[in-house]
């Protein structure tokens, strides 16, 4: 299974925003690639500390749970690349790889 580590590093310096995690997240459903995204942290001494795991998916519609705006901007986004550059694989559906 293919893997994406998202490495939080410590508390103090947080290298991932919401919006990015949720901006991968949307790409990767779009994708007909499921890699399971790991996520780790800084604890005390412990470096790259295992703090859980989920499919892209899922921490997409968490985080458009938590912040719908998200979701709507994506949603305004994806609406006005449609008559540019997206283009589908029509036998699986999935967003072809190179506009990602």
């Amino acid at each position: 299974m293919d893997y994406i580590l998202i490495d939080f590093a410590s508390e103090a310096r947080r290298r991932w925003l919401t919006s990015r995690l949720y901006i991968l997240s949307l790409l990767l459903t779009l994708v007909d690639r499921t890699p399971c995204l790991v996520f780790v942290e800084e604890a005390a001494s412990v470096r790259r500390k295992f703090i859980g795991l989920a499919y892209p998916s899922q921490v997409r519609w968490g985080l458009a749970r938590a912040y719908g705006w998200l979701e709507a901007a994506a949603a305004h986004a994806y609406a006005n690349s449609l008559g540019a550059a997206a283009q589908f694989d029509p036998t699986t559906g999935f967003l072809a790889d190179w506009p990602v």
